[in-house]
Order: structure tokens, then sequence, then C-alpha cells
């Protein structure tokens, strides 16, 4: 009987915790925290103010005076943003949002954003 109660609650424990990414995005503000480049690290503020805002299924992006806006769907930890018919991924990773962009051949620019 200790094991099925166990179990059952390890089982509504994963079941919390799953859902505990999608949640914690929704209705949040989010501001670039570092950028990473071909391996190299770059002061955020260079970029000026870049933050994305998440309501209910929608975000707004916001980067030197630009403003898109667009709608995002979660799958487990990676939230899928669209807008203007451009999708990005995004990762939530140990509470910062981490966006990978392929800046060139061979080189990828590293976004990490954390809450507002």
């Amino acid at each position: 009987m200790k094991k099925i109660i166990a179990i059952a609650l390890c089982l509504i424990m994963m079941v919390g915790l799953a859902a505990c990414g999608a949640e914690s995005i929704k209705n949040t503000d989010w501001e670039l925290s570092s950028v990473n480049v071909g391996g190299q690290d770059f002061d955020a503020d260079i970029y000026g103010d870049w933050t994305i805002s998440f309501e209910d299924t929608e975000f707004t992006m916001a980067f030197m005076g630009q403003e898109a806006e667009g709608t995002y769907e979660i799958d487990d930890d990676i939230i899928e943003m669209t807008a203007n018919g451009d999708t990005i991924e995004a990762e939530l990773e140990d509470g910062f949002l981490v966006i990978e962009i392929d800046v060139e051949i061979g080189e990828t620019a590293v976004l990490t954003f954390e809450k507002a």
C-alpha cells in the first residue's frame, strides 16, 4: 500500500513539474542579460533594451525601438515564437530564457534573457 501511495505521489509531482515550465512563462517579462557570439561574450548593454513580454498566447519583443508581436506555443521547456511568418525557438534553462540564432556559417549567437 505504501508503494502505491509513493508512486501516486511521484506521478502527481511529475505532472506538476511538467506544467511548471509552461506556466512559468505566461504573463512574464524578460530582459536580455548576456550575449555570446561564436564563443565570445559581449556586454548585453550594447544592444540596448531588448525585452520579451509573454501574455496568455501572445508575445511582444522590443529591440532598439522596434517591436514585433506574435503568438507562441510551449512544448515542455521549448517556446516557439512566431511573428510575421518567422518562427524562432527559445528554451527555458535554469530560470533563463535562451535563444540560439545562426548568424554566420558555423557561428551561433546565444541570447540569454532573465526575468525582469
